[in-house]
């Protein structure tokens, strides 16, 4: 009963992640550095949540192995990280400050979930 919620969760937060770094870099092409930081927090929010879901989605299916989870999570983290990273580059050379706790918090939060479960067995 709760897999199938945190499926429809986590392609939820997927679709979300693929917009949001779509804007992201829409907004690094136009140079609206008024976005930047909000993108930045976005994204970091969105990647820990799609790290959150799969751990748990991981961690209710018996068919879903701890190889196949790490796989997933390591392109969703990836994808933002790389989103993030032009972030940042942009935010220095504007001279903003990159919200570097804020944006990496959630994502370190979850990742230390996921290292829970899989020390836990799943």
């Amino acid at each position: 009963m709760l897999y199938p919620l945190v499926l429809l969760l986590h392609i939820g937060a997927a679709c979300i992640t693929i917009g949001l770094a779509a804007y992201a870099l829409y907004v690094l092409w136009q140079g609206k550095s008024t976005s930047y930081r909000a993108c930045a927090l976005g994204l970091g929010l969105v990647a820990a949540f799609q790290v959150f879901t799969g751990t748990m989605l991981a961690v209710l299916s018996p068919e879903l192995s701890a190889v196949y989870l790490s796989t997933h999570i390591a392109v969703y983290v990836g994808a933002c990280l790389i989103v993030e990273t032009f972030l940042f580059v942009r935010m220095q050379r504007v001279t903003l400050v990159f919200p570097l706790k804020l944006a990496a918090s959630p994502v370190l939060a979850s990742l230390v979930f996921f290292v829970g479960a899989f020390a836990a067995g799943f």
